[in-house]
This record gives structure tokens, C-alpha cells and sequence, in this order.
């Protein structure tokens, strides 16, 4: 986007290693492919947390991986293969699930129950030995391992909003938890960036909690 094109080319920008986090893959999130590719040309070391989706995307991923001199991919997988992996993170989203209606003004068990991969990231964020002056968020679900991992490594955290989340289909209970996530973990990001005004807009309306 234009607003993150003048914030990586900002001489005064003081970050030299930024990491990304999406829930998807380089081929199914083209707007975070643009970014990488963006903050690659000017001079920042980047890296990526995406998801082996076990579909076309995979291949055509290993190509743009192969595309991107110097940048570090990190790949967790979406399926049930590590059988272990998947069923951890099963119980995890079904435990949460229920705790985060019982406390729905807990933050964790509500992110951890809005999508099994805010689990898996946070669990590879835990591991990952690199540091970073920046993260970057590409989905709600990213977002509050993207929060906690700035919170710990005393870094900035930023979200790209790409969808309108509480928009997208989902059930009324599921749309208050994305509203509250919302509200919750977005103001607390050094920026956020928008895919289109009316997605802003929006979005904006949730986070002062327009009706």
C-alpha cells in the first residue's frame, strides 16, 4: 500500500528487521507478497510466518520463496500432518472455545478460539531463536501473537487489515469476539494499514464502538 510504501522508504524509520505473519500463504495473500518484496528493496531483512496449505498454493509459494533473495521463510503446517501438531492445536481451540464464553473479556482464550493457527504461531514464536525490530500482523488471527511477541521483545507491533473481519461470514458470537479483538489488540499497534478507505472505515467504527 502507498501509506506502507512511505513508512519503509522513511529515512527515519528505524527498523532494520521486520518480520510478517499470515495465516494463509505468499500465493493466497498477494497484498503480503507486495510488502515483503517492498521492504525487501529497501534494504530491510526480512522474514515470514505463513502456512504449507497442503493445495496449489504450496508449489507456487516455493517459487516466490525462490524469488525473494535473502528472505527468511518460516512454514507451519495447516493440515494434520504432524498428526501431534494438529491435535494439540485442536484441543487448545475447542478448550478455548468454551473458556472464552465463559470469560469473554479474557483476550487469549478468545484469540486462541477465533482460529487453531493464532495457537500455532504463537507456539513457533516461542521456539524462534531471531529477533526483529517490527512485526507485522496480515490477519486478526496473527494478531495476537504479534502482540504478545512485541510485548516480550519490547518491539512494535503493526496490523494490515486486509478484510473487514467481523464482516466476513461467521456466526453473531463469532463476530463480537472479532469485535472485541479488535478493540482490544489493534489500538494497541504502533500503525495499522488498511486495504481499501471503505475496509478502514469500517473497521474504524468497530474500534470506537459505533453501533
Amino acid at each position: 500500500s502507498n501509506k506502507l510504501k512511505k513508512i519503509f522508504q522513511n529515512k527515519s524509520f528505524m527498523a532494520k528487521s521486520i518480520l510478517f505473519m499470515t495465516t494463509t500463504n505468499l500465493s493466497t495473500n498477494p497484498r503480503l507478497l507486495k510488502e515483503i518484496m517492498l521492504a525487501g528493496k529497501n534494504g530491510f531483512e526480512v522474514s515470514f510466518i505463513a502456512f504449507k496449505l497442503d493445495n496449489w498454493s504450496d508449489a507456487t509459494d516455493k517459487m516466490h520463496v525462490q524469488n525473494l533473495d535473502g528472505v527468511k521463510a518460516i512454514y507451519l503446517s495447516a493440515t494434520k500432518k504432524p498428526l501431534l501438531n494438529w491435535l494439540l492445536s485442536t484441543l487448545v481451540w475447542k478448550a478455548c472455545h468454551w473458556v472464552g464464553i465463559l470469560f469473554p473479556n479474557l483476550l487469549l482464550p478468545n484469540a486462541w478460539a477465533h482460529n487453531k493457527r493464532s495457537f500455532l504461531i504463537s507456539r513457533s514464536l516461542k521456539k524462534n531463536k531471531s529477533r526483529y525490530d517490527l512485526v507485522i500482523s496480515h490477519n486478526l488471527v496473527a494478531l495476537y501473537p504479534a502482540l504478545c511477541y512485541a510485548k516480550k521483545h519490547q518491539i512494535p507491533f503493526a496490523f494490515d487489515l486486509e478484510d473487514y473481519h467481523p464482516g466476513e461470514s461467521c456466526s453473531p458470537a463469532e463476530k463480537k469476539r472479532r469485535e472485541f479483538l479488535m478493540q482490544n489488540l489493534v489500538p494497541k499497534a504502533a500503525y495499522f494499514s488498511y486495504a481499501s478507505p471503505l475496509i478502514g472505515e469500517h473497521s474504524i467504527k468497530v474500534l470506537r464502538g459505533d453501533k
